[in-house]
């Protein structure tokens, strides 16, 4: 969550104690790299819910009078989840990404790779941790990807080969939560060392 002086620890105490109750927030996630928050976050002088990818209703009372905070809302979980929709946002907010279109024809393809050079990489709207992602480094896997595939599903992209990806939360007030995504095996030799 980042670093937080001694000075800065003891005022948020000399704040919190002014509360009669305060709450643990919320999480909102199936993966297990997020169960450290479920214990780890400070607990505030509000009710909170922090969603991970979760669409799930909260069948409590704070939930349905409003008086829970919330961040990542349902509708940004949807905006996430979906590849077009996720870049449709970064390019009406003029967030950097990469070179990126949808396509009907091959031959509006070909002149996109031709304009930006490959490799190139064919993500389909739902698919996540990889899944439903291809990497197309020349004209003929290309042309074999779209003779097999409905274009209608895919967004197509620049490919960058970064060998670090992180992972940004983020809300109208800029980003709360940041984390570097690795590959199992990537973790394991992290861990390890």
């Amino acid at each position: 969550m980042g670093l937080v002086t001694k000075k800065v620890k003891e005022k948020i105490e000399v704040v919190l104690k002014q509360y009669k109750e305060i709450y643990r927030p919320m999480i909102r996630s199936r993966h297990p790299s997020h169960a450290p928050f479920r214990t780890q976050l400070r607990k505030l002088p509000f009710r909170s819910v922090v969603r991970f990818g979760s669409l799930t209703e909260l069948e409590d009372p704070a939930s349905k009078n409003g008086s829970r905070i919330e961040l990542n809302s349902k509708e940004a979980i949807k905006n996430s989840s979906s590849k077009l929709l996720m870049k449709q946002k970064f390019t009406e907010f003029g967030v950097k990404t990469a070179d990126w279109e949808c396509f009907n024809s091959r031959e509006d393809i070909l002149i996109f790779t031709n304009n930006i050079g490959y490799p190139i990489v064919a993500k389909s709207y739902n698919g996540s941790r990889g899944r439903g992602n291809t990497l197309l480094k020349t004209e003929q896997e290309l042309l074999n990807f779209v003779e097999n595939h409905n274009l209608n599903g895919y967004i197509f992209e620049k490919y960058y080969n970064y060998n670090k990806e992180y992972r940004l939360h983020v809300t109208k007030k800029g980003c709360f939560y940041t984390c570097r995504k690795m590959l199992r095996q990537q973790f394991r030799k992290h861990t390890n060392n």
